[in-house]
């Protein structure tokens, strides 16, 4: 069994905290309801990004290699999510 390097366990922690602020974000109900969940979004898919490197820092990606072009094709909804915002 293969233990987590410090890396990567920096990857998951910040991951981690990414989907949590998200949730939080849309939580709040006063103001900017709109773009508070497109900021939400934005966090949570950079956070599903990172999550993404972590398979591949780990090696998931070679048992299953369907997964591979998720997290790049992920990084093209930056720019539109952004103008949005």
């Amino acid at each position: 069994m293969k233990y987590l390097s410090i890396f990567e366990i920096i990857i998951l922690m910040v991951a981690l905290q990414g989907f949590i602020l998200a949730i939080l974000i849309i939580r709040i109900k006063k103001r900017n309801q709109a773009a508070n969940t497109f900021l939400a979004l934005f966090l949570f898919l950079i956070s599903f990004t990172m999550i993404g490197r972590l398979f591949r820092e780990i090696n998931f990606l070679k048992m299953y290699p369907n997964f591979l072009a998720l997290p790049n094709a992920i990084i093209f909804l930056y720019g539109s999510l952004m103008y949005i915002y």
